[in-house]
């Protein structure tokens, strides 16, 4: 009978990694993602109804419209904040771990060739090459959904109202640049569903580095801290 020899541990050092500000803006960005997903497509395809009376009393669009606007605010802040500690953050300036340098697409190609070929790629302490880029497309896109969901938004307010107006001055590029309002909302639904697929890709990418290769990236989430092995 053939006997099964276990891999020997291979030693690992504690890294902190992530600060609490960077967690709870990771998990703030993540609950206002999965409420913007589960009313965003609410609104594109209304299956509900409620209540008697007058329209107004037997929809609840109002209100899914309401948390949707919501956990947009909340995102585009998330955003904004993130962007702004990428430059002058106290702990970590990511910022060139996510820009689109030679040196990154050729690490980010690099960590591709490893997951292709169940190879454990080299350990870098706050983002890979490949994560950086990635992130880099999904802010880009959420940026887009800010613009585009916003110019579907300002059609329900008065056009003489002054934030009907701000709004105006800052999205009406996007009906040039995609023909139309219909356009505009074709695009904003595109998106969300390239989203959806980065997140899916995201999660289980770094539910292999935990699982596999045990480098913690799932608890670093949580607690601020990976894995790095001792070798």
């Amino acid at each position: 009978m053939a006997s099964i020899i276990p891999t020997p541990k291979i030693p690992k050092q504690v890294v902190r990694v992530r600060n609490a500000t960077n967690r709870v803006l990771h998990w703030l960005v993540f609950f206002a993602v999965i409420d913007l997903l589960i009313t965003g497509y609410y609104i594109g395809n209304p299956i509900l109804a409620y209540g008697q009376g007058e329209a107004y009393q037997a929809t609840i669009m109002a209100d899914i419209r309401f948390y949707h606007f919501i956990g947009a605010m909340v995102l585009d802040i998330c955003i904004m904040l993130r962007v702004y500690l990428a430059f002058f953050s106290l702990y970590h300036r990511d910022w060139h771990e996510l820009m689109p340098t030679p040196g990154n697409l050729k690490g980010a190609f690099g960590i591709i060739k490893s997951y292709l070929t169940f190879r454990k790629p080299p350990f870098f302490r706050y983002v890979d090459p490949f994560d950086g880029m990635m992130f880099l497309v999904l802010q880009l896109l959420m940026a887009l959904q800010l613009f585009t969901g916003f110019q579907i938004y300002v059609h329900g307010l008065a056009p003489d109202y002054w934030w009907a107006r701000v709004i105006h001055f800052g999205t009406d590029w996007t009906l040039w640049a995609f023909g139309s309002a219909q356009h505009v909302r074709m695009v904003h639904h595109l998106v969300q569903w390239i989203v959806v697929s980065g997140i899916i890709l995201h999660v289980y990418i770094q539910v292999i580095k935990t699982v596999i290769w045990e480098d913690g990236h799932i608890s670093a989430i949580f607690g601020g801290y990976k894995y790095k092995n001792m070798e």
